[in-house]
């Protein structure tokens, strides 16, 4: 007897709310503008020619990589920049830092 397995066919990501996806948008927009507004040494810095980064700013701001809409779209549940920095490990918090007796 054999048997068989039916697989599941992948499923499409739901679509991002237009609310958010405009929100993206004008978060790249300014993101690259301040790109191409940083001088020849601060490229330098952080490893990038003026020639990608005039590349970069020349992109539309919806040209958004598939990564970067992930990562968007699953940081944007999260309310801690520690959680969104590292998804896969749980935060945990120290008792008595000074972070859990302010809250």
């Amino acid at each position: 007897m054999k048997h068989t397995v039916a697989l599941a066919a992948p499923r499409a990501a739901a679509p991002i709310p237009l609310r958010r996806r405009i929100a993206l948008w004008l978060s790249v927009w300014s993101e690259r503008r301040s790109l191409a507004r940083l001088s020849d040494a601060a490229l330098a810095d952080i490893g990038v020619t003026r020639e990608s980064a005039a590349h970069e700013a020349r992109r539309p701001a919806w040209d958004i990589d598939r990564a970067r809409l992930g990562k968007n779209r699953s940081s944007a549940k999260r309310s801690t920049p520690q959680a969104a920095s590292a998804p896969s490990r749980p935060t945990r918090c120290a008792v008595g830092s000074t972070a859990a007796a302010s809250t």
